[in-house]
């Protein structure tokens, strides 16, 4: 149970850090905050589960692509974050990295690797519940903290926070695409 608890915080902390830089151009904090929580918490036991009962078929089909769809994804909407910081402070405020769409996309490129992980639960004896259970609710409460942590430092930092928000969904990106390129062979 400890190590998956300390799985589903590594799960965790690339959304964790998206969810700070969505809440630091986000206002409606409260309500954005539970909705990163549900959608990004069932993306990962959705994920799990799919990479559990597939089992290691889908480390075949994803894994050599996993690492690209997750790069770009994040390269993408932090480059609109940061676009739109740059833009009049009001104006950046309008649009809502809190809908639906963008959240899906969000929750698309960093449970990826929860597909993964799920492969690797299959080969043991833990209970799929159990697993997929203690990933999403991991996640949902790091995602919902992240949002209100993001917010806060939106507010002291302004358009400051955006630009930084865009730059570390880059860097995850980046970091993500590295590690699989040249470490994780």
């Amino acid at each position: 149970m400890i190590d998956l608890i300390l799985i589903s915080i590594g799960l965790s902390l690339d959304t964790f850090a998206l969810c700070v830089a969505i809440g630091s151009v986000s206002k409606r904090r409260l309500i954005i905050a539970l909705k990163c929580g549900v959608i990004f918490g069932l993306f990962h036991i959705m994920n799990i589960g799919i990479g559990w009962f597939i089992g290691s078929q889908i480390k075949r089909l994803v894994g050599d692509v996993d690492h690209w769809i997750a790069f770009f994804l994040l390269t993408y909407v932090g480059i609109n974050l940061i676009v739109d910081s740059l833009k009049n402070h009001t104006e950046s405020r309008k649009k809502d990295y809190g809908s639906f769409k963008t959240l899906c996309i969000c929750g698309i490129a960093t449970s990826i690797d929860a597909l993964i992980v799920g492969v690797t639960f299959s080969f043991f004896k833990m209970s799929p519940v159990i697993s997929m259970g203690t990933v999403g609710l991991v996640v949902a409460l790091f995602s919902f903290f992240g949002v209100l942590i993001g917010h806060s430092i939106g507010i002291l930092w302004g358009k400051k926070a955006g630009i930084m928000g865009g730059i570390i969904l880059i860097g995850l990106g980046v970091k993500i695409l590295i590690e699989h390129l040249f470490f994780l062979r």
